[in-house]
């Protein structure tokens, strides 16, 4: 679709340059080769393209068909140059009694003539075709306009706009009369209803669906998804919104005689137009007839613009948020005294898990504590899991739950107790082992993992909790050039180093392993905030596959929100309040260790799919037990670490609830915060946590609390 607009603003471009002729300011034909893959052609109606000639590779009979989406296709034909010796004969061999014949016409028998020869050759080229056609009886016609010519019922899709309400009265009654025949139609302003018009200085033109243009510039942060103007060219623009060209009233007169150029077009009625009873009535006549005998489609502005454009739900989301950005920002003004208290109460129960399960040998924390009868302590590990510990240490120290001192000794002996094993060419933390005996219990190497414990050690450092001779002597054997190159990073799984720069992972950890002295790239550009640069990088995270709240909203409290960061939370947080508006559903999505098999569960967004289909939940195990509605169900949690995550990065009413939810049910006394609890009946994972939801509470909890 990217590519079809592109293609229609260069032709746009190209022609006003030529000829200055407004109407020919808007192809409605592009070609392709036919030994070439041929384009989606749903993607080029949206940016305006209604008709496609395929260039044959050799000659053959010509056909014309609708495909796509009432779009003319046009194949096969005879292939002449215009500078051949032989052009009359191959003229003549034309069949008149063929339904239509179609000719492609190439310039490259004339590439050696130049200035009198070449305006000779040219005239006695045009001169034979003239002949031929007046020899054949043939009749020729443009491409667009072959189907009012050759009875191809091709209608032409049109959005009825009624101008704002006059003082008579007019308007209104013609807007009463369309509803009594069941017309579609929208409103300029006035109380805006969904998909109605609004001027651009209206009290309600930042929140109106559609935007009346007089050609001017638009806010980019407007929520208008359309905007309709008489010099707007059809298709989506820079600003990611689909323009549509307005026909004046009298085009209703002819709406048997519109050409494809001038179809998806916003036909405007204004109250001169409909000024009598008598004048209402012709123009419902005109109406009524041009669309009961398959001239027209007639639509609202909603249905032309979804029947334009191609459904793409990244673009769908990108106007939903944009939309959210206004009417659900991030509140401001801080805490009260009150939910400040409640949020200290929240830090020292988080940090009790830290107090209770660290391993006084090693100084590391446990992994996943369950305090059900036959539960455990398990003891494994990740790097992952240490970053927890590091930042849970940090927050600590900040909210005056241990002392400084206390804080420094702890990630000190905790990173100087991390394990090392040969792998490859050199030494590097195992994926898993065992906080308490450091045993490995997983082989490999896990990248994202390390460019947190990377990020997490960066800001114990610049607190003055850890020194650089420390990291040092910790790590300084490590060999994570094996895992950084060329820009991306590679983690290594079952004994193989696998690429894994395409992930969600990538640009949060791109800081912490420039702290460990490694160059990795990031993959989103940062040009500018434009919607232009915003939808390429919506498109750019749904190719990396479902999001979720981390590790963006980690990234967003541990080293800044970035204009990436922000929109990809901007996407999920209108997703999830949506849904909520939506359905009564609460979502709170994470990564997450559950009580039960199995037990661990990957829960996401995929921002190109629409529908319930659009969250999915991934784990360890056969794709069709994933799949399923019932495991979705049985399996989703509201996460207690986004939950505060949520809180912190985005200040909501939503998000507020969130956390009472998670206050309400999710605390296990003297132990922690459970992970979460079922989003279908609230009931938490009882007497079961781990390292990660205590660890980032506390960290999103200094977060809140830190002065502004």
């Amino acid at each position: 679709m990217r590519g079809a607009h592109e293609l229609m603003r260069a032709e746009i471009a190209a022609a006003s340059v030529e000829s200055g002729a407004s109407e020919a300011r808007f192809p409605v034909s592009f070609f392709q080769r036919a030994d070439g893959p041929l384009a989606d052609l749903s993607a080029y109606r949206s940016a305006g393209f209604r008709v496609r000639i395929v260039r044959p590779e050799r000659n053959g009979p010509a056909t014309v068909q609708l495909e796509g989406r009432d779009q003319l296709s046009i194949t096969g034909g005879r292939l002449l140059d215009l500078f051949d010796p032989d052009l009359t004969a191959r003229l003549a061999n034309l069949d008149p009694a063929a339904g239509v014949s179609v000719l492609h016409l190439s310039l490259a028998g004339g590439t050696d003539l130049s200035d009198a020869p070449l305006a000779v050759a040219a005239e006695a080229a045009v001169a034979a075709i003239d002949a031929a056609i007046g020899t054949l009886g043939l009749r020729p016609v443009l491409a667009r306009d072959y189907f009012l010519l050759a009875g191809t019922p091709v209608p032409r899709d049109i959005a009825l706009l009624l101008d704002a309400a006059d003082p008579e009265g007019n308007i209104e009654a013609f807007a009463n009369d369309l509803v009594s025949r069941n017309l579609p139609f929208s409103r300029t302003d006035g109380p805006l209803a969904p998909g109605d018009c609004a001027l651009p200085a209206s009290p309600g033109a930042t929140l109106a669906d559609c935007i009346l243009s007089p050609g001017g510039l638009l806010s980019p942060t407007d929520a208008a998804s359309t905007v309709v103007g008489p010099h707007e060219a059809n298709g989506l623009g820079d600003d990611i919104r689909m323009h549509l060209r307005q026909l004046d009233a009298e085009a209703a007169a002819r709406l048997d005689r519109l050409t494809l150029a001038e179809s998806d077009r916003v036909l405007a009625i204004a109250a001169k137009d409909v000024a009598s009873r008598p004048m209402r009535a012709r123009m419902m006549r005109w109406l009524e007839d041009g669309q009961n005998q398959g001239y027209v489609r007639l639509h609202d502005l909603p249905a032309l613009r979804d029947r334009v454009m191609v459904s793409d739900p990244v673009i769908r989301r990108y106007w939903s948020l944009r939309r959210r950005r206004l009417t659900d920002p991030p509140a401001t003004g801080g805490h009260s005294r009150a939910e400040r208290a409640r949020l200290m109460e929240d830090a020292v129960l988080a940090w009790s898990y830290f107090q209770r399960h660290t391993y006084a040998e090693t100084g590391l924390v446990a992994g996943t504590v369950s305090g059900n009868p036959g539960g455990r302590v398990n003891s494994e590990i990740t790097l992952w899991d240490v970053a927890s510990q590091i930042n849970a240490l940090i927050a600590a120290a900040e909210l005056g739950l241990t002392d400084t001192q206390a804080a420094s000794e702890a990630i000190r002996k905790a990173v100087a107790s991390l394990p090392a094993e040969r792998l490859g060419q050199g030494l590097l933390p195992p994926s898993n082992f065992s906080g308490q005996t450091l045993r490995t219990t997983v082989r490999g190497f896990d990248s994202c993992d390390a460019g947190r414990f990377g990020i997490a050690l960066a800001r114990a450092e610049a607190r003055g909790l850890i020194d650089g001779a420390d990291i040092e002597q910790a790590l300084g054997r490590w060999t994570l050039d094996q895992s950084i190159r060329e820009g991306g990073h590679f983690s290594n799984r079952d004994g193989r180093w696998q690429d894994t720069t395409e992930s969600h992972c990538t640009d949060y950890i791109v800081p912490g392993f420039a702290f460990l002295g490694q160059a990795l790239s990031p993959l989103y550009d940062r040009p500018d905030p434009s919607p232009e640069s915003e939808i390429v990088t919506l498109y750019r995270a749904a190719s990396l596959g479902a999001i979720s709240t981390e590790p963006y909203a980690l990234q967003a409290i541990e080293t800044g929100m970035d204009g990436p960061t922000r929109l990809i939370l901007d996407a999920l947080f209108d997703a999830q309040l949506g849904w909520f508006q939506e359905t009564g559903q609460i979502r709170c999505i994470s990564e997450a260790p559950i009580d039960r098999p199995p037990w661990f569960i990957y829960s996401g967004l995929r921002i190109d799919v629409e529908g319930p289909d659009a969250w999915v939940i991934g784990a360890i195990l056969r794709e069709a037990e994933v799949a399923s509605e019932g495991f979705r169900r049985a399996n989703e949690i509201i996460s207690a670490k986004a939950a505060y995550l949520w809180s912190a990065v985005y200040p909501h009413a939503y998000n507020d609830r969130l956390v009472a939810i998670i206050r309400e049910r999710a605390r296990i006394p003297g132990v922690g915060f459970t992970v979460g609890v079922y989003a279908d009946s609230l009931e938490p994972m009882r007497n079961y946590t781990d390292i990660n939801t205590n660890g980032i509470i506390l960290s999103a909890i200094a977060h809140m609390l830190r002065p502004a």
